[in-house]
Protein backbone atom coordinates (compact mmCIF):
# COMPACT_ATOMS: atom_id res chain seq x y z
CA UNK A 1 0.00 0.00 0.00
CA UNK A 2 1.19 3.50 -0.75
CA UNK A 3 -0.23 6.30 1.33
CA UNK A 4 0.14 9.89 0.14
CA UNK A 5 -0.75 12.69 2.47
CA UNK A 6 -0.33 16.45 2.50
CA UNK A 7 -2.34 19.40 3.65
CA UNK A 8 -4.95 19.05 0.95
CA UNK A 9 -4.88 15.40 -0.08
CA UNK A 10 -5.47 12.13 1.67
CA UNK A 11 -5.81 9.15 -0.59
CA UNK A 12 -4.52 5.60 -0.91
CA UNK A 13 -3.29 3.51 -3.83
CA UNK A 14 -3.56 -0.25 -3.51
CA UNK A 15 -0.48 -1.60 -5.25
CA UNK A 16 1.11 -4.51 -3.47
CA UNK A 17 -1.59 -7.08 -4.01
CA UNK A 18 -1.82 -6.39 -7.72
CA UNK A 19 1.96 -6.51 -8.02
CA UNK A 20 2.06 -9.90 -6.33
CA UNK A 21 -0.60 -11.28 -8.68
CA UNK A 22 1.25 -10.07 -11.76
CA UNK A 23 4.66 -11.29 -10.60
CA UNK A 24 4.03 -14.21 -8.28
CA UNK A 25 6.98 -16.21 -9.66
CA UNK A 26 9.48 -13.42 -8.99
CA UNK A 27 8.24 -12.54 -5.52
CA UNK A 28 10.28 -15.12 -3.65
CA UNK A 29 13.59 -14.67 -5.45
CA UNK A 30 15.24 -12.52 -2.76
CA UNK A 31 14.40 -10.38 0.26
CA UNK A 32 17.12 -7.88 -0.58
CA UNK A 33 15.97 -4.48 -1.85
CA UNK A 34 16.74 -4.03 -5.55
CA UNK A 35 16.72 -1.16 -8.01
CA UNK A 36 15.70 -3.53 -10.80
CA UNK A 37 11.96 -4.10 -10.98
CA UNK A 38 10.87 -7.69 -10.30
CA UNK A 39 7.46 -7.00 -8.75
CA UNK A 40 5.77 -4.94 -11.45
CA UNK A 41 6.29 -1.61 -9.69
CA UNK A 42 7.46 0.29 -12.78
CA UNK A 43 4.19 2.01 -13.82
CA UNK A 44 3.48 3.08 -10.25
CA UNK A 45 7.04 4.23 -9.65
CA UNK A 46 7.02 6.28 -12.85
CA UNK A 47 3.64 7.84 -12.07
CA UNK A 48 4.65 8.85 -8.55
CA UNK A 49 8.05 10.15 -9.70
CA UNK A 50 6.38 12.33 -12.33
CA UNK A 51 3.91 13.56 -9.71
CA UNK A 52 6.66 14.46 -7.22
CA UNK A 53 8.91 16.18 -9.77
CA UNK A 54 6.10 18.07 -11.48
CA UNK A 55 6.52 21.84 -11.00
CA UNK A 56 2.86 22.04 -9.94
CA UNK A 57 3.54 19.69 -7.00
CA UNK A 58 4.55 22.05 -4.25
CA UNK A 59 6.40 20.92 -1.12
CA UNK A 60 6.26 20.34 1.78
CA UNK A 61 4.87 16.88 1.16
CA UNK A 62 5.01 13.50 2.88
CA UNK A 63 4.54 10.19 1.09
CA UNK A 64 4.63 6.85 2.87
CA UNK A 65 5.36 3.47 1.31
CA UNK A 66 3.55 1.07 3.61
CA UNK A 67 3.53 -2.67 4.04
CA UNK A 68 4.76 -5.52 6.17
CA UNK A 69 8.37 -6.64 6.26
CA UNK A 70 9.37 -8.26 2.95
CA UNK A 71 6.51 -6.74 0.95
CA UNK A 72 8.87 -4.73 -1.28
CA UNK A 73 8.87 -1.28 0.34
CA UNK A 74 12.62 -0.79 0.10
CA UNK A 75 12.74 -1.98 -3.51
CA UNK A 76 9.93 0.39 -4.41
CA UNK A 77 11.74 3.29 -2.75
CA UNK A 78 15.08 2.50 -4.41
CA UNK A 79 13.40 2.37 -7.81
CA UNK A 80 11.58 5.63 -7.09
CA UNK A 81 14.84 7.30 -6.08
CA UNK A 82 16.52 6.14 -9.28
CA UNK A 83 13.70 7.42 -11.49
CA UNK A 84 13.64 10.81 -9.74
CA UNK A 85 17.37 11.21 -10.36
CA UNK A 86 17.00 10.19 -14.02
CA UNK A 87 13.96 12.29 -14.90
CA UNK A 88 15.89 15.21 -16.49
CA UNK A 89 17.45 12.97 -19.20
CA UNK A 90 14.01 11.55 -19.97
CA UNK A 91 12.62 15.06 -20.36
CA UNK A 92 15.51 15.82 -22.70
CA UNK A 93 14.64 12.84 -24.92
CA UNK A 94 11.03 14.04 -25.23
CA UNK A 95 12.24 17.52 -26.12
CA UNK A 96 14.56 16.11 -28.77
CA UNK A 97 11.77 14.03 -30.32
CA UNK A 98 9.52 17.09 -30.35
CA UNK A 99 11.99 19.08 -32.46
CA UNK A 100 13.51 16.21 -34.41
CA UNK A 101 11.89 17.14 -37.72
CA UNK A 102 12.87 20.81 -37.47
CA UNK A 103 16.43 21.24 -38.68
CA UNK A 104 16.46 24.92 -37.73
CA UNK A 105 16.21 23.85 -34.09
CA UNK A 106 19.42 21.84 -34.22
CA UNK A 107 21.35 24.49 -32.33
CA UNK A 108 18.53 24.73 -29.80
CA UNK A 109 18.60 20.96 -29.24
CA UNK A 110 22.38 21.07 -28.91
CA UNK A 111 22.09 23.75 -26.23
CA UNK A 112 19.49 21.68 -24.35
CA UNK A 113 21.74 18.63 -24.54
CA UNK A 114 24.73 20.56 -23.22
CA UNK A 115 22.67 22.17 -20.45
CA UNK A 116 21.28 18.85 -19.25
CA UNK A 117 24.74 17.30 -19.28
CA UNK A 118 26.04 19.88 -16.82
CA UNK A 119 22.81 20.41 -14.89
CA UNK A 120 23.02 18.86 -11.39
CA UNK A 121 20.68 16.00 -10.55
CA UNK A 122 17.80 16.62 -8.12
CA UNK A 123 18.84 16.67 -4.48
CA UNK A 124 18.14 13.23 -3.00
CA UNK A 125 18.97 12.02 0.52
CA UNK A 126 18.68 8.37 1.60
CA UNK A 127 18.56 7.45 5.29
CA UNK A 128 18.20 3.91 6.60
CA UNK A 129 16.76 4.49 10.06
CA UNK A 130 17.31 0.92 11.24
CA UNK A 131 21.09 1.11 10.70
CA UNK A 132 21.30 4.06 13.09
CA UNK A 133 18.94 2.58 15.66
CA UNK A 134 21.70 2.34 18.27
CA UNK A 135 22.46 6.06 18.12
CA UNK A 136 21.71 8.07 21.25
CA UNK A 137 19.37 10.31 19.25
CA UNK A 138 18.08 8.90 15.98
CA UNK A 139 17.20 12.27 14.53
CA UNK A 140 20.70 13.55 15.39
CA UNK A 141 22.08 10.70 13.30
CA UNK A 142 19.64 11.68 10.57
CA UNK A 143 20.90 15.29 10.73
CA UNK A 144 24.51 14.18 10.30
CA UNK A 145 23.67 11.90 7.39
CA UNK A 146 21.49 14.56 5.74
CA UNK A 147 24.31 17.11 5.90
CA UNK A 148 26.86 14.60 4.63
CA UNK A 149 24.81 13.64 1.58
CA UNK A 150 23.47 17.06 0.63
CA UNK A 151 26.93 18.65 0.86
CA UNK A 152 28.82 15.86 -0.96
CA UNK A 153 29.36 16.07 -4.76
CA UNK A 154 27.92 13.02 -6.51
CA UNK A 155 29.70 13.83 -9.78
CA UNK A 156 31.41 16.75 -11.52
CA UNK A 157 28.09 18.56 -12.00
CA UNK A 158 27.72 19.01 -8.25
CA UNK A 159 31.15 20.51 -7.57
CA UNK A 160 30.34 24.14 -8.33
CA UNK A 161 26.86 24.16 -6.68
CA UNK A 162 28.33 22.50 -3.56
CA UNK A 163 31.09 25.12 -3.44
CA UNK A 164 28.50 27.90 -3.63
CA UNK A 165 26.46 26.10 -0.98
CA UNK A 166 29.45 25.98 1.37
CA UNK A 167 29.96 29.72 1.00
CA UNK A 168 26.28 30.44 1.54
CA UNK A 169 26.14 28.20 4.61
CA UNK A 170 29.16 29.95 6.12
CA UNK A 171 27.45 33.27 5.47
CA UNK A 172 24.17 32.10 7.03
CA UNK A 173 25.86 30.64 10.11
CA UNK A 174 28.28 33.43 10.85
CA UNK A 175 27.34 35.56 13.84
CA UNK A 176 28.14 38.98 12.44
CA UNK A 177 27.45 40.81 15.70
CA UNK A 178 30.00 38.88 17.76
CA UNK A 179 32.37 38.13 14.90
CA UNK A 180 32.75 41.69 13.58
CA UNK A 181 35.61 42.42 15.96
CA UNK A 182 37.38 39.27 14.79
CA UNK A 183 37.02 40.31 11.17
CA UNK A 184 38.47 43.78 11.89
CA UNK A 185 41.44 42.26 13.73
CA UNK A 186 42.01 39.82 10.90
CA UNK A 187 41.99 42.60 8.27
CA UNK A 188 44.44 44.67 10.33
CA UNK A 189 46.73 41.65 10.81
CA UNK A 190 46.63 40.90 7.10
CA UNK A 191 47.51 44.53 6.31
CA UNK A 192 50.52 44.38 8.65
CA UNK A 193 51.73 41.13 7.07
CA UNK A 194 51.40 42.53 3.54
CA UNK A 195 53.22 45.70 4.58
CA UNK A 196 56.09 43.65 6.01
CA UNK A 197 56.30 41.59 2.83
CA UNK A 198 56.49 44.77 0.73
CA UNK A 199 59.19 46.23 2.99
CA UNK A 200 61.23 43.04 2.83
CA UNK A 201 60.97 43.04 -0.95
CA UNK A 202 62.02 46.68 -1.35
CA UNK A 203 64.77 46.42 1.27
CA UNK A 204 66.38 43.42 -0.39
CA UNK A 205 69.23 45.60 -1.69
CA UNK A 206 69.86 46.95 1.79
CA UNK A 207 70.01 43.42 3.15
CA UNK A 208 72.49 42.54 0.44
CA UNK A 209 74.59 45.60 1.26
CA UNK A 210 74.60 44.72 4.95
CA UNK A 211 75.68 41.23 4.06
CA UNK A 212 78.48 42.67 1.90
CA UNK A 213 79.67 44.91 4.73
CA UNK A 214 79.72 41.93 7.05
CA UNK A 215 81.67 40.01 4.46
CA UNK A 216 84.23 42.83 4.16
CA UNK A 217 84.64 42.75 7.91
CA UNK A 218 85.48 39.07 7.79
CA UNK A 219 87.73 39.78 4.81
CA UNK A 220 89.84 42.11 6.88
CA UNK A 221 90.16 39.45 9.54
CA UNK A 222 91.29 36.77 7.15
CA UNK A 223 93.52 37.18 4.14
CA UNK A 224 93.52 33.50 3.21
CA UNK A 225 91.78 32.94 -0.15
CA UNK A 226 90.14 29.69 0.93
CA UNK A 227 88.79 31.36 4.05
CA UNK A 228 87.51 34.25 1.97
CA UNK A 229 85.57 31.89 -0.29
CA UNK A 230 84.15 30.09 2.69
CA UNK A 231 83.12 33.33 4.42
CA UNK A 232 81.54 34.60 1.20
CA UNK A 233 79.49 31.42 0.89
CA UNK A 234 78.57 31.50 4.59
CA UNK A 235 77.32 35.09 4.52
CA UNK A 236 75.25 34.56 1.39
CA UNK A 237 73.80 31.36 2.80
CA UNK A 238 72.86 33.01 6.09
CA UNK A 239 71.18 35.95 4.36
CA UNK A 240 69.25 33.61 2.08
CA UNK A 241 68.27 31.30 4.93
CA UNK A 242 67.04 34.15 7.13
CA UNK A 243 65.03 35.64 4.28
CA UNK A 244 63.42 32.32 3.36
CA UNK A 245 62.68 31.46 7.00
CA UNK A 246 61.07 34.84 7.57
CA UNK A 247 58.97 34.50 4.43
CA UNK A 248 57.81 30.98 5.37
CA UNK A 249 56.95 32.18 8.88
CA UNK A 250 54.86 35.00 7.47
CA UNK A 251 53.08 32.59 5.12
CA UNK A 252 52.25 30.24 7.99
CA UNK A 253 50.86 33.09 10.08
CA UNK A 254 48.88 34.30 7.09
CA UNK A 255 47.48 30.81 6.49
CA UNK A 256 46.52 30.50 10.15
CA UNK A 257 44.73 33.84 10.03
CA UNK A 258 42.92 33.21 6.76
CA UNK A 259 42.09 29.49 6.90
CA UNK A 260 42.25 28.74 10.59
CA UNK A 261 41.09 25.46 12.07
CA UNK A 262 37.52 24.19 12.41
CA UNK A 263 38.11 24.01 16.16
CA UNK A 264 39.82 27.37 16.59
CA UNK A 265 39.11 31.08 16.35
CA UNK A 266 36.45 31.63 13.71
CA UNK A 267 34.33 28.58 14.56
CA UNK A 268 33.40 29.94 17.97
CA UNK A 269 31.45 32.58 16.09
CA UNK A 270 29.68 30.02 13.92
CA UNK A 271 26.30 29.09 15.34
CA UNK A 272 26.67 25.50 14.17
CA UNK A 273 25.25 23.08 16.74
CA UNK A 274 27.35 20.15 17.89
CA UNK A 275 25.41 17.24 16.40
CA UNK A 276 27.59 14.70 18.16
CA UNK A 277 26.59 16.01 21.57
CA UNK A 278 24.15 14.02 23.67
CA UNK A 279 22.49 17.17 24.99
CA UNK A 280 19.06 18.20 23.70
CA UNK A 281 19.31 20.53 20.73
CA UNK A 282 15.81 20.68 19.24
CA UNK A 283 15.65 24.42 18.63
CA UNK A 284 19.24 24.71 17.40
CA UNK A 285 18.78 21.69 15.18
CA UNK A 286 15.78 23.09 13.34
CA UNK A 287 17.28 26.56 13.05
CA UNK A 288 20.50 25.20 11.57
CA UNK A 289 18.70 22.61 9.44
CA UNK A 290 16.77 25.40 7.72
CA UNK A 291 20.05 27.17 6.91
CA UNK A 292 21.53 23.97 5.47
CA UNK A 293 18.55 23.35 3.20
CA UNK A 294 18.52 26.97 2.04
CA UNK A 295 22.27 26.98 1.35
CA UNK A 296 22.52 23.76 -0.67
CA UNK A 297 19.05 23.51 -2.23
CA UNK A 298 17.84 27.09 -2.52
CA UNK A 299 14.34 27.02 -4.01
CA UNK A 300 14.74 23.47 -5.39
CA UNK A 301 13.04 20.40 -3.97
CA UNK A 302 14.92 17.99 -1.73
CA UNK A 303 13.69 14.37 -1.80
CA UNK A 304 14.36 12.66 1.54
CA UNK A 305 13.96 8.86 1.64
CA UNK A 306 13.72 7.31 5.13
CA UNK A 307 13.57 3.52 5.04
CA UNK A 308 12.91 0.88 7.73
CA UNK A 309 11.34 3.36 10.12
CA UNK A 310 9.19 0.65 11.67
CA UNK A 311 12.23 -1.52 12.50
CA UNK A 312 13.64 1.02 14.96
CA UNK A 313 13.14 0.87 18.70
CA UNK A 314 9.68 2.06 19.68
CA UNK A 315 10.47 5.50 21.19
CA UNK A 316 13.08 6.40 18.57
CA UNK A 317 10.80 5.94 15.58
CA UNK A 318 8.22 8.19 17.26
CA UNK A 319 10.86 10.85 17.99
CA UNK A 320 12.05 10.84 14.38
CA UNK A 321 8.48 11.18 13.13
CA UNK A 322 8.00 14.18 15.41
CA UNK A 323 11.22 15.73 14.11
CA UNK A 324 10.05 15.20 10.53
CA UNK A 325 6.79 16.93 11.37
CA UNK A 326 8.71 19.99 12.58
CA UNK A 327 10.98 19.93 9.53
CA UNK A 328 7.97 19.97 7.21
CA UNK A 329 6.63 23.12 8.85
CA UNK A 330 10.01 24.90 8.97
CA UNK A 331 11.63 23.76 5.72
CA UNK A 332 9.20 24.12 2.81
CA UNK A 333 11.48 22.55 0.17
CA UNK A 334 11.43 19.04 1.65
CA UNK A 335 9.55 16.04 0.28
CA UNK A 336 9.71 13.02 2.59
CA UNK A 337 9.23 9.45 1.34
CA UNK A 338 8.86 7.11 4.32
CA UNK A 339 9.05 3.32 4.25
CA UNK A 340 7.22 1.80 7.21
CA UNK A 341 4.59 -0.46 8.68
CA UNK A 342 1.98 2.02 9.86
CA UNK A 343 0.66 -0.17 12.63
CA UNK A 344 4.08 -0.49 14.26
CA UNK A 345 4.80 3.22 14.04
CA UNK A 346 1.36 4.01 15.46
CA UNK A 347 2.07 1.60 18.30
CA UNK A 348 5.33 3.46 18.96
CA UNK A 349 3.44 6.72 19.36
CA UNK A 350 0.86 5.10 21.61
CA UNK A 351 3.50 3.55 23.84
CA UNK A 352 5.50 6.75 24.07
CA UNK A 353 2.59 8.90 25.20
CA UNK A 354 1.18 6.23 27.50
CA UNK A 355 4.57 6.02 29.18
CA UNK A 356 4.57 9.77 29.75
CA UNK A 357 1.16 9.63 31.31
Amino acid sequence: MIFIKDKYHNFQLQLMEEARKNNVFNAGVSDRAAEEDALGFEPYVTAIAEFLTNPDTKPPLTLSIEGEWGSGKSSFMKQLKKVIEDIPPEALKKEQKKHKSKSRNFFFRLCILWFNKIKPKPKVVWFNAWRYDKAEALWAAFALEFIRQISRPRDFRDIFPILIGNIKLFWFRFDWNNGLQKIILFVLSLSVVLTLLILVYHKAEDLHQQGTDLYNLFKQISTNKENQDFLRWLVRSLVTLISVAGFISLLLKLKSSVVGSPKNDLTKYLTSPNYNSKLPFVEKFHEDFRKIVEAYAGINKVYVFIDDLDRCEVPKSAELMQAINLMISNDPQLIFILGMDREKVAAAFALKYNTRE
